[in-house]
């Protein structure tokens, strides 16, 4: 028999995580450009380190802050740049 907490979870991966997930992609997509979009992908290893620490205890190491700072820079780089069409 299935377990109602294996259940939740399977719908919550379905709904939430993959419809969820790529309607607010696509949502991002009509206000900005792919590129600036597509940046604030590389959140997702950053934001998963930090919830690990928070939530499990895992260990932060300088490597770990080091690959955080320069995920960071490039998605500040992308957000700043302009687009072709800004340009003067």
């Amino acid at each position: 028999m299935l377990d109602t907490g294996f259940i939740g979870g399977i719908l919550w991966l379905v709904f939430v995580a993959t419809f969820g997930a790529w309607s607010l992609y696509y949502i991002a997509l009509r206000k900005s450009s792919p590129a600036r979009v597509t940046a604030i992908l590389y959140l997702s290893p950053p934001v998963t380190m930090i919830w690990a620490w928070v939530m499990f205890g895992e260990p932060l190491s300088f490597a770990m802050a080091a690959g955080l700072v320069v995920s960071l820079l490039g998605i500040i780089i992308v957000a700043r740049s302009r687009k072709p069409d800004d340009a003067v």
